[in-house]
């Protein structure tokens, strides 16, 4: 609607892509060249694509683009600054926000720095956009507190055609003015502006703990590392799975195990070269690959033969306590499959058997049978 409607009262061209053009890069780059076009929308795992694609350097940057809009997923730093290596000095860059159901559009936000400690906000309402953030009571909340978006003005739609069941679930009115309940998660800083968190249906309940995996996802796009992320619960586990070059996972846990309750830092990262995308370009997080918890080989030869004592008894341990063989004392505990509640209960076999001073806080700070028993040896 914007790129159509948008081009024609400026009196511009939009230009239509041949079908399934949007996963030929080489055609894309034809096209942005061939066309000079000035101003191009597309969600962050298309353009982490598109990054890719142009990190190469017989391929020409894009010279014409004058704007680039962002949307439909979440915006990272590490993506702006990406972008910003590819496009002139002086190319405008703008994260929106705004579900089908609000017309899209519904909040933006220019992105003059790339300085964030957390992700990109999503902005402040367009003009006449109202947007309030409710707890799950329907209470609004404090500033710096997440709860759901409800956005009311121009753009709420009608209803769902021939669902009057749904549309009652989404509609609400509130001092006499119509809010859509987006089921977005978000949070408002003092200056007014608005930061998405992730969706109400990605809460997932891991052990008796309810986890916002938006947050882990948000926690790792914070290290600069990880240029597109996703966290998901499969098999009584969290999984991240993570996109970018470079990417080091014992950064990664370190950086979660530091922000993060133990509870919520994932037992496994995956690394890929490119997250799935379906036909939107938005990350599929149904054709995420399966994790591997098979134990891990690849140990070098010169550790088996120092381990000490000590260590051999905690790694004896540990692979009771995770069902794992340990094969490597240097692996992270967190690479072994094991889970907050393995943690947990090789906590109480090392208290029982080896030392009682051991804690919770000396086990997620020495994440290695080698690093655990240096720890345990002063005590």
């Amino acid at each position: 609607m914007p790129e159509i409607f948008g081009a024609l009262i400026l009196g511009a061209t939009t230009v239509m892509l041949r079908p399934n053009g949007n996963m030929d890069l080489m055609y894309i780059m034809k096209i942005l060249t061939d066309k000079q076009i000035s101003y191009m929308f597309a969600v962050p795992a298309w353009l982490n694509a598109l990054c890719d694609f142009l990190d190469k350097p017989q391929v020409a940057r894009l010279q014409s683009i004058r704007s680039i809009s962002i949307g439909g997923e979440t915006v990272s730093s590490k993506l702006i600054e990406r972008i910003k290596s590819i496009v002139t000095t002086d190319c405008l860059i703008w994260n929106d926000y705004g579900p089908a159901e609000m017309t899209i559009s519904s909040t933006c936000y220019r992105v003059d720095s790339i300085n964030y400690l957390d992700t990109v906000p999503i902005g402040r309402p367009l003009p006449n956009y109202r947007c309030i953030i409710h707890d799950e009571f329907g209470q609004p909340v404090a500033v710096g507190q997440q709860g759901e978006l409800l956005i009311g003005g121009v753009g709420v739609f009608a209803g769902y055609f021939g669902r009057d069941d749904l549309t009652s679930k989404v509609l609400v009115e509130i001092e006499d003015k119509i809010y859509y309940k987006t089921g977005d998660l978000v949070r408002m800083d003092r200056n007014g502006l608005i930061y998405y968190i992730g969706r109400k249906d990605h809460q997932v309940k891991l052990h008796g703990q309810q986890i916002e995996v938006g947050e882990i996802e948000q926690c790792l796009l914070r290290t600069h590392i990880a240029a597109c992320v996703v966290a998901k619960y499969r098999e009584d586990h969290l999984v991240a799975y993570v996109q970018g070059s470079g990417v080091n996972e014992n950064d990664l846990r370190s950086h979660c195990r530091s922000s993060l309750p133990p509870f919520m830092v994932p037992s496994m990262f995956v690394m890929l070269d490119h997250l799935p995308l379906n036909a939107n370009g938005k990350v599929d997080r149904k054709r995420l690959p399966a994790p591997d918890f098979s134990p891990v080989s690849n140990a070098d030869p010169v550790n088996f033969s120092v381990v000490t004592p000590l260590e051999e008894r905690l790694r004896g341990i540990f692979a009771e306590a995770f069902h794992n063989e340990i094969p490597d004392v240097n692996v992270p505990f967190g690479q072994m499959g094991g889970t907050s509640l393995d943690a947990i209960r090789a906590l109480s076999m090392i208290r029982e058997k080896i030392c009682t001073k051991v804690d919770a806080t000396l086990l997620f700070a020495n994440p290695s049978v080698r690093q655990l028993a240096l720890a345990l040896e002063p005590l």
